[in-house]
């Protein structure tokens, strides 16, 4: 007995699909193979998109969110001249971020401007080995996720491997012990 067959003793019929008479013409290949090209408005107000700011509306984007930015930097304690040095385009992609999520831009800014002088940031006390720049100092919470292979966290890249490319100097942390 077939499949076939004991389906049918269930009351199920199986069905077999069959080929259309004129397989491999155009009008089969197109209808079968070719997707559906979507309509692509001509006038950009049709599409939904808004209507260009004049560039005076535009400044007082950037004076609003750099003095946002600004507010933030004092609140936390860093040098004003990290939110200065923010291109327009930089000011740009911060419109409509929450203020945590600023507050933490602002500190990665900040870490990445003392990597940058040759310093330590605060915040990194852990040491851990980068398989490129050696041993570096980063953040104990990367640290602590990192596999310890003969007692050092070791990562495929750190926060320094830029300052390493650039020719920067890179502060180490105290030789450990290997076993």
């Amino acid at each position: 007995m077939s499949v076939a067959d004991i389906l049918r003793e269930c009351g199920i019929v199986p069905t077999v699909p069959t080929m259309p008479q004129k397989v491999g013409t155009s009008q089969t290949l197109v209808a079968s193979h070719v997707p559906s090209v979507p309509i692509v408005p001509t006038e950009k107000h049709k599409a939904g998109a808004q209507p260009l700011k004049s560039a005076r509306a535009l400044r007082g984007d950037f004076d609003r969110i750099r003095a946002a930015l600004l507010a933030l930097a004092d609140g936390v304690g860093l040098d004003r001249a990290i939110v200065h040095r923010l291109t327009r385009a930089d000011l740009a992609d911060c419109v409509g971020f929450p203020a945590e999520a600023l507050r933490s831009y602002l500190l990665a800014l900040d870490d990445t401007a003392t990597r940058q002088a040759g310093n330590v940031p605060s915040s990194d006390s852990a040491a851990m080995l980068c398989q490129h720049c050696g041993p570096v100092y980063v953040h104990p919470a990367i640290a602590a996720c990192l596999p310890v292979v003969s007692g050092w966290p070791r990562a495929l890249g750190c926060p320094w491997c830029f300052v390493r490319k650039a020719g920067g100097y890179i502060p180490r942390p105290p030789a450990r012990a290997t076993v």
